[in-house]
């Protein structure tokens, strides 16, 4: 009996979503902090198991783009004090994370089912500013990888799970670009080391 060979070839694309130094959409940030880095340190973890990862050079341009500071519309929006978004902001913000299912990735953010909860009862302008700080951090949380949340900060901000500061919100993002930055040297380390 011949063995069988498959092949496992996980495709990281993203379209560009770059205008001028802003990123329109989120969606490059978002999935490099929660599948690019993770994924290869977890299939690293089955060494007997070959992986292959294509790159596409559109998802690397963006990475570039946001380690030289580029930013997009939804982050903008989370790392803002919520005392100076304005009324059209503050709706943007609102609408943008509570479209984030509850499932996985928030079954250990139980605040950010309680407040989306309290958005689709009461409105959005029931949620008090300290209420808005908590959605903006544990959607940023909710994207974070199985990896990284057992690694710190992620660990400590998803055990408060609500009540967060100006300074857990810095430190969170300031987490997530360094995961960020780390997604090409992890994959480039693996792929030396063979195992991708």
């Amino acid at each position: 009996m011949l063995p069988l060979r498959i092949c496992f070839l996980w495709h990281q694309h993203q379209p560009d979503y770059r205008n001028g130094t802003s990123m329109v959409l989120p969606w490059v940030r978002l999935h490099a902090v929660k599948d690019y880095v993770d994924l290869p340190l977890l299939l690293a973890q089955t060494p007997l198991v070959q992986h292959t990862i294509n790159v596409v050079p559109s998802l690397l341009a963006q990475l570039d783009a946001y380690a030289g500071g580029s930013m997009d519309d939804v982050e903008l929006l989370c790392r803002r004090d919520p005392n100076t978004l304005t009324a059209d902001e503050r709706d943007r913000l609102l609408h943008d994370v509570r479209v984030l299912e509850r499932g996985t990735m928030t079954a250990d953010l139980p605040a950010y089912g309680m407040l989306v909860d309290k958005m689709d009862m009461h409105g959005a302008d029931a949620l008090t500013t300290d209420e808005v700080r908590d959605l903006q951090v544990l959607y940023t949380l909710a994207w974070t990888g199985p990896v990284h949340r057992h690694q710190e900060p992620f660990y400590s901000l998803i055990r408060k799970g609500a009540g967060f500061t100006p300074a857990d919100q810095q430190r969170l993002f300031d987490a997530h670009a360094m995961v960020m930055t780390s997604v090409v040297p992890t994959m480039r380390t693996l792929q030396e080391n063979g195992q991708l």
